[in-house]
């Protein structure tokens, strides 16, 4: 299972956040990776996680995902979830790097 992270914040807060998530996602064994969002904020993925979906949809509440973005994942059922854009205005996000 994929567990993906949108973080919005760059302050000192958004960087702990990310950093927490980081140290749980590893120790859970995924390959972790991260970029810098389109909008100059950050995404982070994990890959190989043996978690069911609501497990993921949990772990992406407890570290900090856009609240939205879950909700959304939550009431579809037949679209792609856990999406990141890879364009905002016209404007390219960065490439992902394993970290």
């Amino acid at each position: 299972m994929r567990v993906t992270i949108d973080e919005d914040r760059t302050d000192f807060w958004g960087v702990f956040r990310l950093t927490v998530a980081w140290l749980v996602l590893r120790a859970m064994r995924g390959e972790v990776y991260v970029r810098q969002s389109a909008g100059g904020r950050w995404h982070m993925k994990a890959h190989g996680l043996k978690i069911s979906y609501r497990t993921s949809l949990l772990l992406r509440c407890l570290l900090g995902d856009d609240r939205e973005r879950v909700k959304k994942d939550v009431r579809r059922l037949e679209k792609p979830k856990q999406i990141l854009w890879t364009e905002k205005d016209g404007k390219p996000a960065g490439k992902w790097k394993r970290i």
